[in-house]
């Protein structure tokens, strides 16, 4: 970022809070920046103007301050109207969260984090807490097809310590966490930075508190219509990083097939012909 990216960024880690109640220019004077600054920044973060920024960060607020009961009873009317289409009012919010998701992540941002996890030369950490917990599973079981020394944290606190002694510069991490996030989490990414290993994270917001310790971060939107936010888009891009990793480690991946259907067979997992 520019030195006055670096102010506005700064101002809105300081005045999230507000940032709902801010004009562009009570944002370029608390940031000293011009005003046209601030529009193009805002651009850059994804956002088609500064009313569309202003929208987001409401909602953003919003769900912070909610528990699910809380947004279920606040969105009760609107729920009530659409019930008899569920299904298309959930993928209505599907598709908003992954066009503006895809607007936010680069290619680059991509390709980087699959290097830094399929070419680590010592292990891979995976972290996540709750709802993330699930999604942590599921990248490690897809990507023990890819390389190995791939390492499910499983969140235990009193355990942590023995799960993550050994952790280096050669290792990386792979953390997720949605809102509310978790302590657990963000102990282990500050771990992560102490032994100087790659760290990729997978989070909800701009602020959230890991995002800023990452090498890599992926902030993907996370709005669902009803109690629940929806994890939908941080299943694609965990599915899109697992791809991304695949290319670059065809051979061993080829190599590493045969043994899983070997021990497919000889463990007798699947029904025959299915």
């Amino acid at each position: 970022m520019t030195p006055s990216e670096v102010k506005i960024s700064n101002y809105f880690e300081r005045q999230y809070s507000m940032l709902a109640f801010e004009t562009i220019t009570t944002i370029s004077r608390g940031s000293s920046v011009g005003n046209a600054t601030v529009g193009r920044f805002i651009h850059r973060l994804g956002y088609d103007d500064f009313a569309d920024f202003s929208m987001q960060v409401r909602q953003e607020i919003v769900s912070r301050l909610e528990s699910p009961i809380e947004r279920y009873n606040v969105r009760m009317e609107a729920l009530t109207s659409g019930k008899e289409d569920i299904l298309g009012r959930h993928i209505q919010y599907a598709i908003r969260n992954m066009q503006e998701t895809r607007s936010r992540i680069s290619n680059k941002d991509i390709k980087q984090a699959a290097r830094y996890l399929a070419l680590a030369k010592g292990n891979v950490y995976v972290a996540g807490g709750a709802s993330a917990q699930a999604i942590a599973r599921y990248f490690c079981l897809l990507s023990k097809y890819i390389r190995k020394n791939v390492v499910l944290l499983n969140g235990d606190i009193s355990t942590l310590a023995h799960q993550m002694v050994d952790v280096n510069r050669n290792d990386a991490l792979l953390a997720i966490s949605h809102k509310r996030y978790s302590r657990t989490t963000m102990k282990t990414v500050e771990w992560f930075k102490k032994c100087r290993g790659k760290i990729v994270t997978v989070t909800d917001q701009e602020t959230s508190p890991i995002a800023k310790l990452s090498d890599v971060r992926f902030i993907v939107r996370s709005e669902g219509p009803a109690m629940f936010n929806s994890r939908l888009v941080t299943f694609l891009l965990i599915e899109t990083l697992i791809e991304a990793m695949v290319f670059l480690v065809e051979d061993q991946v080829s190599k590493r097939f045969p043994v899983f259907e070997s021990l497919f067979e000889e463990l007798d997992v699947f029904i025959p012909n299915s």
